[in-house]
């Protein structure tokens, strides 16, 4: 699900010269024929400084790939490419900075709109919401007929709702949902609608966005991933009677698919969990014995113990009789 990511706020392009010079955000200067390879290593230096959090060697490389290599289109997929990784390791303004070039520099190009999102979503980032507000309308005005559009608006949709903007985040859902209703992404905007209302504790919201979802999407095949995200949500948030509803939900009517398949791991745990809130500890120690046994003859014995391992691991340490099970599930 993406995932979802972070604000941006409106820069200029100019801001970005000051810092290098006025050649690196024109068109007119390196040569032309200076290999790809040579690009890419520049790219990669760049990306590395950032990954290495050496802010100053990264902004000093990115300048003299914008030079070296500014004059040709071929530039734009790096300047994305590194827009990204800023964004990645949450250097929300050296991020916008990398979009605006793509955006003040190369309009036409096929990442411009993938750049107008990225904007939005940093602006999200930095805290600028009414920046977001319009670089959102202005990527919805710019780029209303591309066919990545209402991917692009549920990325930021889902971008708020990371950072804990659930108003705006359902307000862009709903959106997607009725300007693109054929659209793939209509029916994970559905989702973040549900998702969005449990962050919310609004249940009764989550339920009705949750019904929609069934009842608008009954054959989209991937409806049990979307139900199994929802019910995860509910996990997260300790409300495991409900989680385990709807992984429940999702075992009798998919069974056959991947997520049946998880769903029924996720509901051993939500149903242990269930009895751990209720203080029923000799139900909840039953129960995980019962598990770890049953998977032993579901799957295979790596993924058995790394399974049982994985919900061993959540369980509270406030029971002592989980310690003769240790040879059960590191032995399997």
């Amino acid at each position: 699900m993406l995932k979802k990511t972070m604000p941006f706020i409106i820069i200029t392009a100019a801001a970005l010269l000051i810092i290098s010079s006025l050649t690196i955000f024109t068109k007119a200067a390196p040569p032309q024929d200076l290999p790809e390879t040579e690009l890419q290593t520049q790219k990669q230096l760049v990306i590395s400084y950032i990954e290495s959090a050496n802010s100053v060697s990264a902004q000093a490389e990115f300048d003299k790939l914008l030079t070296d290599f500014g004059s040709t289109e071929d530039i734009v997929p790096a300047v994305y490419d590194i827009g990204e990784k800023y964004r990645q390791f949450a250097k929300y303004k050296s991020s916008a900075d990398a979009h605006w070039y793509i955006l003040d520099n190369w309009p036409e190009s096929e990442q411009a709109i993938l750049a107008q999102r990225a904007v939005a979503v940093c602006s999200i980032g930095l805290g600028n919401i009414e920046t977001a507000k319009i670089e959102t309308q202005n990527l919805i005005n710019n780029y209303i007929d591309d066919t990545n559009i209402a991917q692009a608006v549920f990325e930021i949709a889902d971008a708020y709702y990371w950072f804990g903007k659930n108003p705006e985040a359902q307000q862009l859902y709903q959106q997607v949902i009725d300007i693109w209703p054929t659209a793939q992404h209509a029916m994970w905007a559905q989702m973040g609608l549900a998702i969005s209302y449990i962050a919310d504790g609004n249940d009764s919201a989550a339920q009705e966005a949750t019904d929609k979802l069934v009842i608008n999407y009954p054959d989209n095949e991937k409806l049990p991933e979307a139900l199994f995200y929802i019910a995860g949500r509910y996990g997260w948030d300790k409300k495991y009677d409900k989680a385990f509803d709807y992984y429940r939900y999702i075992m009798n009517n998919f069974a056959n698919t991947e997520w049946g398949q998880k769903a029924l791991f996720e509901s051993d745990r939500a149903n242990i969990f269930m009895l751990l809130e209720a203080a029923d500890e000799p139900n909840a120690i039953s129960a995980i014995e019962l598990n770890i046994r049953g998977y032993m003859t579901l799957t295979s014995p790596p993924q058995t113990a790394k399974k049982s391992k994985g919900l061993w691991q959540n369980l509270p340490r406030r029971i002592p009789q989980k310690a003769r099970y240790v040879p059960l599930v590191t032995h399997t």
